[in-house]
């Protein structure tokens, strides 16, 4: 899972690629990128994806990845665990995350 390798590396511009920045402005990029970065930086623990119904999706399965949901990121260690929410979005047949 390419979100999963950009946590591992700590590799904030390839976390970035996969960011939907569709519509953003510089503001807002301004804003997202930093975020980015402090998250990247945090050791990862567990990504999570659940599905537009709810329910955890088995994100090794052979068949087409689902549409929609939101995706966990459990980070860090000890007291300083942390949990960041993304949604995902498809946008030309391409899924991306977004806050």
């Amino acid at each position: 899972m390419e979100l999963q390798a950009a946590w591992i590396g700590a590799d904030v511009n390839r976390l970035a690629a996969l960011y939907h920045w569709a519509g953003s402005d510089n503001t807002t990029a301004d804003s997202v990128m930093p975020r980015l970065q402090s998250m990247a930086a945090q050791p990862l623990h567990d990504i999570r994806h659940y599905g537009a119904g709810g329910s955890l999706v088995q994100l090794a399965s052979a068949g087409p990845a689902p549409l929609g949901g939101v995706i966990q990121v459990h980070v860090g260690s000890g007291e300083r665990k942390r949990t960041h929410e993304f949604r995902v979005v498809d946008h030309q047949g391409c899924h991306f995350v977004r806050f």
